[in-house]
């Protein structure tokens, strides 16, 4: 699923800007633990749970810097100060870099 939000903001980014993006995926992430956000935030916001293959969509037309897209703490990875313990939530990030215009400006 194209995230609509993520193609208009990437449609007006110049070239050697970045999109730095965070997010929760359903991908390992235990689905009562959804289910639990689901009933806590209902009236108030949304929760989705996108797949890491959606949420990798998001950088599709951008060069990935490394690591990639990896779970959030594997930017740190070899340092134990920033290692998380096991969770019930999955949370995944990348950084992409824009090397044209994405849109024609008239």
């Amino acid at each position: 699923m194209k995230s609509p939000s993520r193609s208009t903001f990437a449609s007006f980014m110049p070239p050697g800007s970045y999109l730095i993006f965070s997010a929760g995926t359903s991908t390992g992430t235990n689905p009562a633990l959804l289910d639990r956000l689901r009933s806590a935030y209902a009236g108030t916001s949304v929760i989705i749970g996108r797949t890491v293959e959606e949420i990798a969509a998001w950088f599709s037309g951008l060069d990935p810097v490394l690591p990639g897209l990896v779970d959030v703490q594997a930017w740190r990875a070899g340092s134990r100060r920033y290692r998380l313990t096991q969770s019930d939530a999955r949370i995944i990030g990348a950084v992409g870099r824009s090397d044209r215009f994405h849109r024609a400006y008239p």
